[in-house]
């Protein structure tokens, strides 16, 4: 009887061993999520109700309420595009970093479509074919700025129609350009490719 208690107590005591191990790993076990929260905005920093969240690599899909506010949670730490969009606004991202159990501010602004006006997007890529971000991207004649997000992608929004030449530029880079024809309400795509400077 003594050596069957001594063998239950023995059992019972690695039992609690082991538990206490597997929460020391629990707790101990690196946090490798983090959490996108920002507001979407007009052009008078006004919140919007109703626009539309989404990021590259896709998470999750929001819509913000009436205080344009939005939060995307659980996601892996890494480097993302937050997009949002909204019906008769003109699309817009930013470039976030998710650290480790921090939340990271993604704040973005959205500006009504202008009517009879023209948008000019495009990427821009290395001798490769990968994308480069941080390209400054202007026109000439001037109208809108941008630089390139870490998918390459730029935005050039409500341009007048008419001839534009379309530059690209970065440090370590031979400067880039192609000529475009913006006509009102119509896309037009124009992609560069920056070669290194040697």
């Amino acid at each position: 009887m003594k050596k069957l208690i001594s063998l239950l107590a023995i059992f019972l005591l690695t039992f609690i061993f082991i538990r206490m191990k597997c929460n020391d790993n629990d707790i101990n076990k690196p946090v490798n999520k983090g959490t996108i929260s920002g507001k979407v905005t007009d052009s008078n920093g006004d919140p919007l109700r109703g626009a539309t969240v989404t990021t590259r690599p896709n998470t999750d899909t929001k819509v913000t309420g009436a205080s344009g506010d939005y939060t995307i949670s659980d996601i892996l730490v890494g480097d993302y595009t937050v997009y949002s969009e909204k019906e008769n606004y003109l699309p817009n991202s930013i470039d976030v970093v998710v650290r480790p159990g921090k939340t990271t501010s993604a704040d973005i602004q959205l500006y009504k479509r202008e009517t009879e006006k023209g948008s000019i997007i495009g990427k821009v890529l290395d001798e490769n074919s990968n994308p480069i971000d941080g390209v400054l991207i202007s026109t000439e004649p001037e109208t809108h700025t941008d630089h390139t997000n870490s998918y390459g992608e730029y935005r050039l929004y409500n341009i007048t129609p008419g001839t534009y030449v379309v530059k690209a530029f970065k440090t370590g880079y031979k400067e880039s350009s192609v000529t475009v024809v913006v006509e009102a309400n119509i896309i037009i795509t124009a992609d560069l490719t920056l070669l290194k400077v040697l």
